[in-house]
């Protein structure tokens, strides 16, 4: 499945957009500071729930202020000519193999980096738990006439998303069991870490 499903992401991106890389870390908090948190604030749900509704707290938080990390530390103004064949852009020639804007931040998080622009038209909500499945589900079911084209063999299916890790964006919950694909292990466990 893993080899299907990197062959689609190739022939919906292009081998070049596999290149561009970037820092991807995990992180959970004790289960011990939860449990002081849950019981500090008095909440009434569960303690599974409470958690959940947390991350997607901080989801929400990263969202909004996590473009100054690239701000501030992500420079890549230039990107070599090759990523931009067939593409327009108003970059300006650093040499002959070599773009970029002056006062550019990050390439790589623009439409000319690492991204979908077929999942850009659809928005996923962080709201919570519940409402962050419905999107997810719509997307790995909703199909993609900009991939119909792509044989049955050449990728995993059809949809906007193959798989739940198709999902490009600068944030995502960490599920908790390694057991399942993530959208069934979050509505089976009941929670996100």
């Amino acid at each position: 499945m893993k080899t299907l499903y990197r062959q689609g992401l190739a022939n919906r991106y292009g081998r070049r957009m596999q290149t561009v890389s970037g820092i991807h870390y995990n992180f959970s908090l004790p289960e011990a500071f939860w449990q002081q948190l849950h019981q500090q604030t008095g909440s009434e749900l569960s303690l599974s729930a409470f958690i959940s509704s947390r991350y997607f707290h901080l989801i929400r938080n990263v969202l909004r202020h996590g473009w100054v990390v690239p701000y501030l530390f992500g420079a890549s103004p230039a990107l070599d000519s090759s990523y931009l064949a067939g593409r327009e852009h108003s970059l300006q020639a650093l040499d002959d193999e070599t773009f970029y804007l002056p006062w550019a931040t990050s390439l790589r998080l623009s439409n000319l980096g690492y991204g979908s622009s077929e999942q850009s038209q659809h928005a996923i909500s962080y709201n919570n738990k519940a409402a962050y499945l419905n999107d997810l589900y719509r997307l790995l079911t909703l199909q993609s006439d900009g991939y119909a084209g792509i044989d049955a063999g050449e990728q995993v299916n059809t949809s906007v998303l193959q798989m739940e890790n198709e999902l490009y964006g600068a944030i995502r919950p960490k599920i908790v069991s390694e057991d399942l694909r993530p959208l069934y292990a979050m509505c089976a466990k009941g929670g996100i870490r």
